[in-house]
């Protein structure tokens, strides 16, 4: 069904498109599910707006050449009468003047130019603000610019979207499961399979440490004494980060307390990593235990309080895990044949087995995936449930899925029939050399898979769900106030 506003007006979308590689061709896919969902959808290429902005150096310069960039969108988005907007992370917002409004007896505040046109636009984090662009969005955490009621933060789990509503500040926030475009992955019967195992894999690998190669030599490596060895070397930099913490509150927060909270985080990381960041924390400023201790529950709070903090307390607490994605390549390579493509240089890992497939376009991903008989997926760890959407682009190219479980997966994956989820890298050689011994189930689950995609997990199905959360702020929304947006550099 064609989504109207009226009798005679499809609902009208701008996608205001940034430059990129794969990030572009992930945001194109989506445009084109909310195509298919039954919007009417322009485009608007923002990169042309961010060169222009890059090139003036005077800050004056700057705010009137955004004064004038911002006057031509909003002339675009009235005369095509535009009913919502979407684009990746803040690009479109940055592409845009920021403005000044008044609020109350002559009070003024900095607003983002989509509020003081009074037009809504939906944020598709790719990766959260916590970490996205380097850290470059930190300066925006609890300001009006990110809480507009006008601004629609969307991310693909809702542990993160609780994240950024309430320690980030920002606004209305969507967690919802990415999704994938069925013309841009699919099976490739006419590729015959060379690998056993193939992994699309991102920069960011750290060296392994003594104790991991030692582990590695294992038939069933000891991951818990990993993980604690890794506790131990990340304890100096909690210690630090707490006593940093307790100063920038002024007393507020007792020293002593800042640490013991944040030891009771990693406590709870290293026995179960899957509680998301803020349940700890609620249940330690809860103060519930039989010797209630108020200065932790303070500091628990507080610290849910204190953006610039909590992302670096969280980030080094996850750092934990941060060697089991080149750990799992590293030990299957010892027993399989694994081929990796992307930007992953696994420095240091004894990987001499891989066979690197160097940088893939997106349009041939499907291509790549085809040549092995099982797709890998191991998630970078920066938080504790939700899928990145290398599930989906595996199941959709028609290959098995063989995928770490973390929680959530069993709520967009049936594991066993439609993804093989595994615990640890000695079990993922256990499902793996399972799978390839039985032609017969691996190609029932690769079909099942994909028709699951198809059904769940499509960017039209996601489209139906984003623009159905930025209708009901439209539908229940208050009137703006008068649109008095003077432009002042960003």
């Amino acid at each position: 069904m064609r989504a109207r506003l009226s009798d005679t007006r499809l609902m009208r979308l701008l996608a205001m498109t940034s430059p990129g590689t794969n990030s572009r061709d992930i945001f194109l896919g989506a445009v084109r599910g909310i195509e298919a969902a039954g919007f009417d959808v322009l485009r608007w290429e923002i990169g042309p707006m961010l060169q222009l902005l890059q090139r003036v150096q005077d800050p004056k310069g700057r705010a009137a050449l955004a004064g004038d960039l911002g006057e031509q969108f909003r002339a675009f988005v009235e005369s095509n009468r535009v009913d919502l907007s979407v684009g990746l992370w803040g690009n479109a917002m940055h592409s845009l003047p920021v403005v000044q409004r008044s609020v109350s007896d002559g009070e003024r505040r900095a607003a983002s130019f989509f509020e003081a046109i009074g037009h809504d636009h939906v944020l598709f984090w790719l990766d959260a603000p916590h970490w996205a662009a380097n850290g470059a969005y930190r300066s925006l955490d609890r300001t009006p610019l990110v809480a507009s009621e006008r601004l629609h933060h969307v991310v693909n789990n809702p542990v993160t979207a609780d994240e950024m509503n309430r320690v980030l500040g920002y606004g209305r926030c969507l967690g919802r499961s990415y999704g994938i475009d069925p013309d841009q992955l699919r099976p490739q019967p006419d590729i015959t399979p060379v690998h056993d195992v193939v992994f699309g894999s991102g920069p960011g690998d750290a060296p392994p440490t003594p104790l991991m190669l030692a582990e590695l030599a294992r038939p069933e490596p000891d991951l818990q004494a990993v993980r604690l060895d890794e506790a131990e070397r990340l304890r100096p930099k909690l210690a630090e980060l707490a006593g940093r913490w307790s100063a920038s509150t002024s007393g507020r927060v007792d020293r002593d307390a800042a640490a013991a909270v944040l030891d009771r985080l990693l406590h709870v990381q290293l026995e179960k990593p899957g509680v998301p960041m803020l349940e700890r924390l609620d249940s330690i400023g809860a103060d519930r235990g039989p010797d209630p201790e108020p200065a932790l529950a303070a500091a628990a709070r507080s610290l849910a309080e204190t953006p610039r903090a909590f992302v670096e307390a969280t980030a080094t607490i996850r750092q934990i895990e941060h060697f089991r994605r080149a750990f799992t390549v590293s030990f299957l390579s010892k027993h399989l044949r694994v081929a990796v493509f992307g930007q992953g240089a696994f420095e240091g890992w004894p990987c001499d087995g891989v066979r690197r497939l160097g940088y893939v376009d997106f349009d041939r991903m499907s291509a790549a995936y085809a040549s092995g008989r099982l797709g890998l997926n191991v998630m970078r760890y920066q938080d504790e449930q939700g899928l990145n959407v290398k599930p989906f682009e595996v199941s959709a190219s028609g290959r098995v899925c063989l995928c770490e479980d973390r929680p959530g997966l069993a709520a967009l994956l049936t594991p066993g029939e439609e993804v093989a989820p595994f615990g640890s890298p000695a079990e993922a050689l256990e499902i793996a050399r399972g799978l390839l011994a039985s032609d017969a189930r691996r190609e029932s689950m690769q079909a099942a898979a994909r028709e699951r995609v198809l059904r769940d997990h499509t960017w039209k199905r996601w489209g139906e769900d984003v623009v159905a959360f930025a209708k009901h702020r439209q539908a229940n929304a208050a009137p703006d106030a008068a649109p008095d947006a003077a432009p002042v550099a960003a």
